[in-house]
């Protein structure tokens, strides 16, 4: 078990007061009282009288074996402290002390089992005047009578004499280690710590630094507790770099300064142990730092809108902010697919407008990432930009609930006061046969002949509208819509009202919500990574052509699956691949082919709702081939 520094300083003499002499209590094993690390050693130049465990305020504290409690009170320099004499396995008698606990949670004298809880962790206020930890202490024997446990022993080599190392002490116990403190059992920790990736993160700190984050965790049924870590980094050719020596600490926090260092894809890793002395391997974190690569200096966000935002962010580099070429804002969608916002912007910054009506955006979180590109090639892919764009539930407009954005034709508006009160559809895209079910609701609904929904377009789809429901009497209809005929993108949701005592062809219309209807196949995006648009591609040296790729989905439901071709020379190339997904890995076997230029091409894609194309689509890119 590593040791830290000291923490914590005990005087004494200290006076326990009245000792209940009783039987010692047979104990079959031993453990520390509390899970944290040791953060005091026994020993040392003052001759500490036992080990300093790290703890936090009202953590419960626990016998460590079965033992008669003799001493239970509060104790100048330890605050509330328990004293406890017990029977080894080999029939020898031991005491132990636990101190710096609050004197009121204290458990009193008499018998205890191992596990019980002993007490709580006690602030500076109630500890004797220390940074909250435990003191536990083991002394030789069995109990003199009168209270001999100073926290020092200072010149008294004899009083050091009467202590064991409780380390040690616990490691060569007769009758087997107890492993770890928090009330563990007789079982023995054998399980290292392990990583949480999930909690670890990496944030840049800009000019070259950075702050990883690495948290562990230790938590089968007799952990001993984490204990301490390591923290390296790998560089893009294998060396190995220490990063601020043992740590204590959980999470681990420390900067990373990349100055001075080889330029590419840095991984963090980490090794750590628990009180056991249970150590994992070196494991990859799966943080990278990207250095040389672009990075986020500056941004102004107004997240203000309901459904429109504007955002600004400013890039940097190793050379400065006149050394950023271009930068992409990428729109995060609920499948991980993602789109452009506003194209690609040239130089280092960018301005951006998102309306999520535009965008036909769901009800859903959206983060904001980036793709930045220095002008020496260096490249940050798909950087976070700390921003997550919430669309509601309602996004339209408070203004424009009570009127439709676009009126379909021949159809009078009448001032009643009836309207829609309530309405229930898909927050998500779908393709066709929409369950709709809506409510009216008004003071003057007794006005009411009968009624029926009606579902149009907008944003320029003026003329396309349809009735999916019967004409109705009652005050809500559930129907279903059928799209066919409707334009792709946002719908309306009104109702047309037929009054009492007026013709047949007078009509109310009230807009109150609207549905999204999905008809767009997925289409290509951007290659990842791999060849670049006009590359030379050599049978004899490459083989195959490996490409990450992407597609994106306008519609909105989501990229399903996609597959891609070499199309040239009289010859389609098929990749092996089907990608399910909005993006993944494809290989294309160049044996066989012809020299000359073959096209990247989409040859079938499919969104999550069913729209599906299988026609040979040019995607823009294009290689030449040679032998």
């Amino acid at each position: 078990m590593k040791k830290s520094l000291v923490i914590a300083t005990l005087v004494g003499p200290i006076w326990l007061g009245s000792v209940f002499p009783v039987s010692g209590e047979v104990a079959d094993s031993i453990s520390y009282p509390v899970s944290g690390s040791i953060v005091q050693d026994f020993g040392g130049a003052r001759k500490h009288l036992g080990e300093d465990l790290r703890a936090a305020v009202n953590d419960p504290v626990y016998a460590p074996c079965n033992a008669n409690i003799f001493n239970s009170g509060i104790h100048r320099g330890y605050g509330g402290a328990v004293v406890a004499q017990f029977t080894r396995p080999d029939g020898e008698q031991d005491v132990w002390l636990v101190g710096h606990m609050f004197t009121s949670s204290l458990r009193g004298t008499g018998h205890v089992n191992k596990g019980e809880v002993i007490g709580t962790v006690a602030d500076r206020a109630n500890n004797g005047g220390w940074d909250p930890h435990i003191h536990f202490a083991v002394r030789k024997g069995p109990h003199p009578g009168s209270w001999v446990y100073p926290g020092y022993a200072g010149n008294n080599s004899q009083t050091m004499a009467n202590f064991y190392d409780p380390s040690d002490y616990i490691t060569n116990y007769p009758g087997g280690s107890g492993g770890g403190g928090g009330g563990g059992g007789s079982t023995t920790d054998t399980t290292p710590p392990t990583v949480v990736t999930s909690e670890c993160r990496l944030d840049n700190s800009g000019g070259g630094k950075y702050k990883a984050t690495i948290k562990y965790a230790d938590s089968e049924a007799n952990a001993s507790g984490y204990n301490s870590g390591y923290m390296q980094i790998e560089g893009p050719y294998g060396g190995r770099h220490g990063i601020g020596g043992q740590n204590w600490s959980n999470p681990i926090v420390l900067d990373i300064d990349m100055n001075g260092r080889t330029r590419g894809v840095w991984k963090v890793l980490t090794w750590g142990k628990d009180n056991a002395g249970n150590a994992c391997a070196l494991t990859d974190t799966g943080l990278r730092i990207n250095w040389g690569a672009p990075w986020l200096a500056d941004k102004r966000v107004d997240l203000s809108g309901n459904a429109f935002w504007n955002l600004w962010f400013k890039f940097d580099g190793v050379g400065g902010y006149s050394s950023i070429s271009w930068n992409e804002i990428c729109l995060i969608n609920t499948d991980k697919s993602y789109r452009l916002l506003n194209g690609r912007n040239s130089g280092n910054e960018a301005h951006v407008t998102v309306d999520a009506l535009g965008l036909g955006l769901v009800a859903a979180d959206y983060p904001i990432k980036a793709i930045v590109v220095d002008n020496a090639g260096n490249k940050a892919d798909m950087i976070d930009l700390g921003t997550v764009l919430t669309v509601p539930t309602e996004i339209i407009p408070a203004e424009n609930l009570s009127t439709p954005l676009v009126t379909p034709p021949n159809f009078t508006q009448w001032s009643h006061d009836i309207a829609v009160a309530s309405m229930t559809a898909p927050t998500t895209p779908m393709q066709n046969r929409i369950p709709l079910s809506v409510e009216l609701g008004g003071g003057n609904i007794a006005n009411l002949d009968h009624w029926c929904v009606l579902v149009y377009g907008n944003n320029g789809n003026a003329g396309s509208y349809k009735t999916p429901s019967g004409h109705e009497t009652g005050r809500t209809i559930s129907c279903v819509v059928d799209t066919n005929g409707l334009p792709s993108g946002w719908l309306t949701v009104g109702a047309l009202f037929y009054l009492k005592g007026n013709s047949r062809d007078g009509y109310e219309i009230h807009s109150y919500g609207r549905i999204k209807v999905d008809k767009d196949h997925p289409t290509f995006d951007k290659i990842i990574s791999g060849p670049n648009n006009g590359s030379t591609l050599s049978i004899g040296q490459m083989g195959a052509l490996c490409l990450r790729a992407a597609f994106q989905d306008l519609g909105g439901s989501g990229t399903d699956e996609f597959r891609l071709a070499l199309e040239g020379q009289g010859e389609l190339r098929g990749f092996t691949e089907r990608v399910y997904g909005y993006q993944g890995l494809l290989h294309c076997n160049l044996q066989g082919l012809k020299p000359g230029v073959y096209n990247l091409v989409s040859t079938y894609a499919k969104d999550k709702v069913g729209n599906e194309t299988t026609a040979t689509k040019p995607t823009g890119i294009s290689y030449t081939v040679v032998q």
